[in-house]
């Protein structure tokens, strides 16, 4: 439980650089621009998270149960966005992203009846999926004389991990973690 956390903890930190496309679609109230539009987005494309305490739980898990899963390298990243943006004034900016990956593998065991005699092998398949749930609230503003925009926000963050497995003529089970945590972002 407390690797759990921790990884939950490095996701938060480093979940928030990243490389995306966006569309943006524009709308202005009482249909005056001069006044302040409305900016909502979609994006998507790969987090540059720090996966270590992810990949040193697949290490453990490949380690312990004798399976092959691929360490992580990226991870994917979506989020939906709104800006109240006056014209030449800092605006006010609310993000909710989601941050995810997912492995499976698959593995034979031997089991035991309450009496202590062997059941023989039997392959059960897992998969752990790891997701990040941030909400950023912040303000912004336009360098003058530039395109770009310099963000400072905060951030409360949900990170779940879910395993889902089902076990060769014996059923299934899901398990689930969770944490929470605050940081602050500028970009």
């Amino acid at each position: 439980m407390k690797s759990r956390i921790l990884l939950l903890g490095s996701l938060v930190l480093f979940w928030s650089a990243s490389l995306y496309a966006q569309a943006d679609t524009v709308d202005t109230f009482f249909g005056d621009e001069t006044d302040f539009r409305v900016t909502l987005g979609v994006s998507g494309g790969i987090a540059f998270v720090n996966p270590d305490q992810v990949n040193e739980q697949l290490a453990f898990v490949n380690n312990s149960l004798d399976v092959q899963m691929e360490k992580l390298t990226t991870m994917q990243h979506y989020a939906v966005f709104m800006r109240v943006k006056p014209r030449m004034a800092s605006y006010f900016l609310v993000r909710l992203e989601a941050i995810t990956v997912s492995r499976s593998f698959d593995f034979t065991a031997y089991g035991r009846s309450a009496v202590n005699v062997s059941t023989g092998p039997f392959t059960t398949t897992n998969v752990t999926r790891w997701t990040v749930y941030p909400l950023v609230i912040g303000v912004g503003s336009t360098i003058p004389k530039t395109p770009i925009d310099v963000e400072l926000g905060a951030v409360y963050a949900m990170g779940y991990i879910t395993e889902n497995g089902t076990i060769q003529g014996g059923g299934s089970y899901k398990s689930t973690s969770s944490g929470n945590g605050f940081v602050s972002r500028a970009g």
